[in-house]
């Protein structure tokens, strides 16, 4: 007669491998060292602030080259140049480009 007390779990060949594995990958583990010598990348950037000096700097430089387009923009309109030829120049359509500059330029 089977043990009535015994979990439907207790001897369940794939949960023993389970825990055979993971009984020898801690015993492994206790081998690695805890700490690396090498900074964590992570708190260095919180300590040093590159990552959001460097965020910072690429939205003023985004900045100036969305003024520095739309000054080319309408510079190049008052030169008597066409939505098409701008258009063709930049690489967009001369429709996105009125689109977007129309009431700026004219």
């Amino acid at each position: 007669m089977e043990n009535v007390n015994k979990p439907w779990w207790d001897g369940h060949p794939q949960l023993e491998a389970a825990r055979v594995e993971a009984r020898a990958w801690l015993r492994s583990a206790e081998d690695m060292p805890l700490l690396s010598e090498e900074p964590d990348p992570v708190v260095m950037d919180i300590y040093s602030g590159a990552c959001r000096r460097e965020l910072a700097a690429a939205l003023d430089d985004l900045d100036r080259a969305r003024a520095r387009y739309a000054e080319a923009v309408r510079a190049a309109r008052e030169a008597g140049w066409s939505w098409g030829e701008i258009g063709r120049q930049l690489g967009v359509t001369k429709q996105s480009l009125h689109r977007q500059f129309r009431n700026v330029v004219e």
